[in-house]
């Protein structure tokens, strides 16, 4: 789910900006690209090869637990574009919590 939050990340957006497509111009910045390969790489190190399942303590998981955390990561590029095309005029309804400030 990291690695999809990694993608949720590249674009933040505003109100006046609700760009939903996070994967619009993603080739354009290479470091994200070799970054986030990079960090893909090392994770399923960490849980697939059994000498570093014991440095770090992992146990090794099955292709179906690699499939159901693959579908819980592309869950949270759909719900970010949900929140990204809710209108503002509903998210204006919310209550919020007034900070108050001693001096």
């Amino acid at each position: 789910m990291n690695l999809f939050n990694m993608i949720n990340s590249r674009k933040v957006g505003s109100v006046s900006d609700a760009e939903i497509n996070v994967f619009s111009r993603i080739h354009h910045n290479w470091w994200f690209l070799i970054v986030l390969l990079v960090e893909f790489n090392i994770q399923y190190a960490i849980v697939g090869y059994p000498p570093l399942c014991r440095i770090f303590g992992t146990t090794p998981i099955t292709l179906s637990m690699h499939m159901i955390s693959f579908g819980l990561g592309v869950g949270t590029l759909v719900i970010a574009a949900l929140a990204k095309s809710t209108p503002a005029r509903w998210t204006e309804k919310f209550p919020t919590m007034k900070e108050t400030y001693d001096s």
